[in-house]
């Protein structure tokens, strides 16, 4: 919120509003009385005549504006009491969207969708309308929300009257982040202006704005100490100081953040005589919830990481030293006994407990790592970045204690000089060098420091510059030598030529089988070893299998090619599509990935290939997870590649692959758009819905990127959506709390409706031809879909590629019918199940038994409705031939 938003130049297209910045009474009075301009309009930004006047401190206009509204909620309170006939006491109304009737046009629409019992609907259902004039003895009505025959109607008229604003001091429309007055007057207005607002009953519990802020957090939010005075002298009682805005932080979090000991100490000491006398908690427990984070998301966050001035640390010491809050008060991952020494905050408060309670040293994190001791004693990192910062005068109070730079070791006994490689830190690493910190110092894994080196042929050269026939002679107890290692972290050009000059050999073994070829994580690395002869022949898939995870994707990228072709790589090939895939979302598949696949076509269709023929759940897996995560060059491949795998696996929770693809709409939408369509050919539930109970059609709805960027063509992709079968009265499980539609959805919503009358009005026929069935041998089709009913042709038990009758009398070739019946009903998008009727012509009325054994091995229960013909003549002389209706659908 700043003031320069409420200028009057910024409202050039809104007289009300610009009189209002001005602060012209007479102007504003000429418009809303004379002219007919509506107070409660708001611009496309949320903002009304009464935002402005509020930001600009006019309080004459905010006083008309206000006796305005007064006027209009009397009519809405004599209409609820006398006409509605509701009780008094009941004002659950309130908290309803009450929108406004302003012209004639929308006074009659309003009428035609009028409710005659209100008392009928339920509360939190209802919308009402106040009409700028009274019509037919009406002023103020609830819509008829529970007719569904009136629907559409109230949902257009809901989309026409939302630019007209609401009636209600907590919102100016229907859009959530928006101010409302109340938090823009305690941002940017005057305590008299503040006062009037809740005075004609503006909430001080309501938040709202992008960040759900009440007007107390937005007061701190900008230092406004004078309301916050007013706010929590006068009007204490009415609001609850500890409320959460959507990042889970309250006002006394906020004011912690921004280190403003002076705001802090004055919440610290409301809130807690607010906890200890409306809550009755004592003082320690009082304090122990005033300082609590509590996330779902994050967790591992508190308050105490942003404590970091020491005027704010000497603040919290005096508040957790006099209200002796208890230490033992437990956090996500470890106490706030560890948190406040780990942070320097009240540390002798801490020695205190802990002298009074030595068991207190035993506490431990939920990792069952470190204890209370560890963070006393073990300030070994802390001590490493003063090196980084001070190196000298660090390096002078740490030789005072009689240590050598040796002696200081972390939980993994590894020395600062194992930190600063590990830290990449060249100019410390010298440092620490200069002061002959020992290189062939282990840690708990048997790693020298220049084991450490990731990638950085400079501090590797450097270490080995130490003592360099003791680390090339070195083995750890893996068997691995210097080269070994250096391949798997790695390194390459002059730091591998040192290691081969003195004889290391490329294709050494180790114990467990590796070599350096198959530990090699960087492409880099892998062409210098193939350069220094390096045999690709010694490879198998086991190698590879195990050092999958510590290899960079361009090792695999500059591997892969060199031997893919050979037999052994094709039993192992699997496990690199899901990987080279892996969790990764669209633009980083494109950085790492992409390229390589789209450069080999051969080895792209042999990781396909291997994958589908390893384990068709997790290639099925594996096309959810692209389309939920938009990578539409696999998308394509595997709409390409036309696998039969289950294209309705769901990635999380129900979410379809059509639902995923429709619900991540960033760019490239027409190449999206193509492959949703191709995807819709396939034989998907069309009517398939997440978590939410959201259906296709609902999340394209939704898509504010599909409605602003495709609009047309996201169009066309509803009408697919409705040619195929989709509901499109379903409602998500959000229906009891129904949310605004806003008016930028209203063109698609009213284009969404066309169509399903559309739909109701006009059956859509559709060729059904499949290559998994015999081709139709006359004029004929093989089957035809009519709207939702799928009418299959006759099918006789014949061979694809001969298109002559199986061998094996009336079984075999029933077995083999009913075979083609299930593809072709699959390839219309049906199933077995939602077969309806059949018709079986036998040739010969004593296979009837025959017949039916086979029968029942297709259709084992439910059986569907059927008739049956014997003695007919049937083509090619065949014994059996079966044709049917289904649907398709959710049929229940």
């Amino acid at each position: 919120m700043y003031p320069a938003k409420f200028r009057p130049n910024c409202f050039k297209c809104f007289p009300l509003h610009r009189a209002a910045a001005n602060g012209s009474l007479d102007k504003c009075e000429q418009l809303i009385l004379s002219d007919g301009m509506n107070p409660y309009q708001p611009t496309q930004d949320g903002w009304t005549a009464l935002h402005v006047a509020i930001a600009n401190k006019a309080e004459n206009v905010v006083d008309l504006l206000l006796d305005r509204y007064e006027q209009d909620l009397a009519i809405v309170r004599q209409t609820i009491k006398h006409q509605f006939l509701w009780k008094t006491e009941q004002v659950g109304w309130k908290n309803r969207p009450i929108l406004i009737g302003w012209t004639e046009e929308e006074c009659e629409a309003v009428l035609s969708a009028m409710s005659s019992c209100p008392a009928g609907i339920p509360l939190n259902l209802q919308i009402f309308v106040l009409l700028r004039n009274p019509l037919h003895g009406h002023r103020f009505i609830a819509l008829d929300v529970c007719n569904r025959n009136k629907w559409c109607d109230i949902m257009w008229l809901i989309n026409r009257l939302l630019p007209n604003g609401v009636l209600s001091l907590d919102r100016c429309d229907m859009r959530r982040d928006v101010e409302n007055y109340l938090q823009l007057a305690c941002a940017l207005s005057t305590k008299e202006i503040t006062v009037k607002l809740i005075r004609h009953g503006a909430s001080l519990n309501v938040a709202s704005g992008m960040q759900g802020r009440t007007p107390l957090m937005a007061a701190g939010e900008k230092m406004r100490k004078d309301i916050i005075d007013l706010l929590t002298t006068k009007y204490a009682d009415r609001f609850d100081p500890c409320a959460c805005d959507r990042a889970n932080y309250t006002v006394l979090h906020r004011m912690m953040h921004r280190q403003h000991t002076g705001m802090v100490e004055y919440l610290l000491n409301f809130l807690l005589n607010y906890r200890t006398r409306k809550l009755h908690e004592s003082k320690s427990v009082a304090l122990s919830k005033l300082f609590t984070y509590d996330s779902k998301e994050y967790t591992s966050l508190n308050i105490w990481h942003s404590v970091r001035s020491v005027p704010m640390k000497k603040l919290c010491e005096k508040y957790i030293r006099e209200c002796k809050m208890d230490v033992l008060t437990p956090l996500y991952d470890t106490t706030t006994l560890g948190v406040l020494i780990g942070c320097g905050i009240a540390v002798q408060y801490c020695h205190e407990q802990i002298e009074q309670d030595l068991t207190l040293l035993e506490l431990q994190d939920n990792y069952g790592k470190l204890n209370i001791l560890h963070h006393l004693i073990r300030n070994f990192y802390d001590v490493l970045r003063n090196l980084q910062a001070h190196f000298t005068k660090t390096l002078n109070k740490l030789e005072l204690n009689g240590k050598r730079l040796d002696d200081y070791l972390d939980s993994n006994r590894r020395t600062f000089l194992h930190a600063a490689v590990s830290w990449s830190d060249k100019s410390l690493v010298e440092k620490l060098l200069a002061r002959n910190m020992d290189v062939m110092k282990l840690d708990d894994n048997g790693c020298l420091p220049i084991h450490l080196v990731y990638r950085t042929e400079s501090l590797f050269v450097m270490l080995l510059d130490k003592n360099k026939p003791a680390q090339l002679a070195y083995v750890n107890e893996a068997g691995h030598n210097l080269l070994h290692i250096s391949c798997r972290n790695g390194l390459y050009g002059e730091a591998l030529e040192v290691l081969v000059e003195h004889g290391m050999d490329v294709n050494e073994r180790t114990p467990d089988g590796e070599i350096p070829l198959s530990l090699a994580s960087c492409c880099a690395t892998v062409t210098f070893l193939l350069d220094r002869g390096a045999r690709i022949d010694l490879l198998n898939g086991d190698l590879l299998s195990r050092n999958l995870n510590h290899m960079n994707y361009c090792a695999a990228n500059a591997l892969i090619p060199r031997i893919y072709h050979l037999p052994w790589f094709r039993q192992c090939a699997h496990m690199y599509l899901t990987w080279i895939i892996g969790k990764q979302t669209r633009d980083c598949f494109s950085y790492s990935n992409q390229k390589f696949l789209e450069t080999y076509p051969d080895v792209r269709r042999l990781l396909f290939d291997s994958l589908y023929a390893h384990s068709r759940t997790e290639m099925a897996e594996l096309f959810s997870r692209v389309c939920h995560c938009s990578i539409l060059c696999c998308v394509k491949w595997f709409m390409e590649y036309d696998y039969d795998i289950n294209y309705d696996y769901p990635f999380w929770g129900r979410s379809t692959p059509l639902l995923g693809l429709l619900g991540y709409a960033e760019c490239d939408m027409k190449d999206q758009l193509r492959m949703i369509e191709k995807l819709l050919q396939k034989s998907i539930d069309i009517n398939a819905s997440n978590d939410l109970g959201r259906n296709a059609l609902m999340i394209l709805a939704n898509g504010t990127r599909w409605v602003k960027h495709c609009g047309k063509l996201s169009l066309e992709l509803a009408s697919s959506l409705v040619k195929r079968g989709i509901r499109v009265d379903e409602q998500d499980e959000q229906v009891q709390q129904p949310q605004p539609v806003p008016g930028s959805f209203s063109n698609i919503i009213a284009e969404y409706n066309r169509a399903y009358h559309s739909k109701m009005s006009s059956i859509v026929r559709k060729v059904i031809s499949t290559k998994k069935c015999p081709k139709a041998l006359a004029p004929y089709n093989q089957a035809i879909v009519a709207d939702r009913t799928v009418y299959c042709s006759g099918v006789l038990g014949m061979e694809l590629d001969t298109l002559k009758l199986v061998p094996g009398g009336a079984a075999a070739q029933t077995a083999k019918a009913l075979e083609h019946l299930t593809n072709l009903l699959s390839e219309a998008g049906s199933g077995i199940d939602k077969v309806v009727k059949t018709t079986v012509l036998l040739g010969d009325m004593n296979d009837y038994a025959t017949v039916n054994d086979e029968y029942k091995k297709v259709f084992s229960s439910s059986f569907p409705a059927r008739t049956c013909y014997g003695g007919v003549k049937l083509p090619l002389g065949a014994a059996v031939e079966i044709e049917a209706i289904a649907l398709t659908g959710a049929v229940l």
